[in-house]
């Protein structure tokens, strides 16, 4: 990534560019209203929150190559070390039971 945004922007405005290419680019390639990228984030999950509560039009993306207040199911602590890739999504909801949690987990794997 292209380091934590641009110089003088707000923190919460992600880096410009991922893996070389804009993040514009990536959110056309990936039919996303945004993404957002950056190289350390407390949490991609409460960017994505922040992002909707403001009225973000889904779907978009949050990428990160560490996390460091990121947490997994129940409030547990999740370790989200640089080398791995980080991200959270925000999609229409799917309603009671949906199983989008489930496939795309798999779709990663």
């Amino acid at each position: 990534m292209s380091g934590h945004g641009r110089a003088g922007a707000p923190p919460w405005e992600g880096a410009a560019h991922w893996e070389g290419e804009p993040v514009t680019a990536w959110a056309a390639r990936w039919g996303c209203s945004r993404v957002e990228a950056y190289d350390v984030v407390g949490s991609t999950s409460d960017r994505v929150r922040a992002l909707a509560a403001a009225g973000a039009e889904a779907p978009l993306v949050v990428l990160a190559d560490e996390q460091r207040a990121g947490r997994g199911r129940a409030g547990r602590a999740w370790a989200s070390p640089r080398g791995g890739l980080w991200a959270s999504l925000l999609v229409e909801p799917a309603g009671q039971g949906s199983v989008l949690p489930l496939v795309v987990g798999l779709a990663v794997a």
